[in-house]
């Protein structure tokens, strides 16, 4: 993985913030949407995105 991409996944506050959930403890997607406030699909997208680049499992 490019620096350029790792930096692009980062940029974004919501990304970083469920990075940080995550790093506490294993939670839901519902769990996440309702600590973000955020619908499913929106939770999904950041979630593959994510996953895409090797941040999540």
């Amino acid at each position: 993985m490019k620096i350029t991409e790792i930096l692009q996944v980062l940029s974004d506050s919501t990304r970083l913030r469920m990075l940080r959930l995550l790093s506490r403890e294993e939670l839901s997607v519902a769990e996440l949407q309702e600590i973000l406030e955020m619908g499913q699909s929106r939770i999904s997208s950041h979630l593959s995105l994510l996953r895409r680049n090797q941040m999540v499992v």
